[in-house]
């Protein structure tokens, strides 16, 4: 199955491109992934109220919990590797 990323086709996309332009298609990567684990946050959160067993409403809460933590971990590295260069 596809995440719809595009990450498996190489063809014209700048992956031989120069340093600045793999920067430039990393970081629109970086931020498209960002923006899919937000909303798939989102879908999860937008359904806790329809999941009646306590059990598996935590799971979910704590997935989105997990969810927000890699985002920021993520902004994080981008931050960093931004401001090594």
């Amino acid at each position: 199955m596809k995440a719809g990323w595009g990450m498996d086709e190489h063809d014209g996309d700048g992956w031989d491109a120069d340093p600045a332009a793999r920067a430039r298609l990393a970081h629109d990567r970086h931020d498209q992934v960002i923006q899919q684990l937000f909303a798939t946050g989102l879908v999860l959160q937008s359904a806790l109220p329809r999941i009646r067993d306590p059990e598996a409403r935590e799971r979910v809460m704590q997935s989105v919990v997990a969810l927000d933590v890699i985002i920021h971990e993520m902004r994080a590295t981008m931050t960093e590797l931004r401001t090594t260069r």
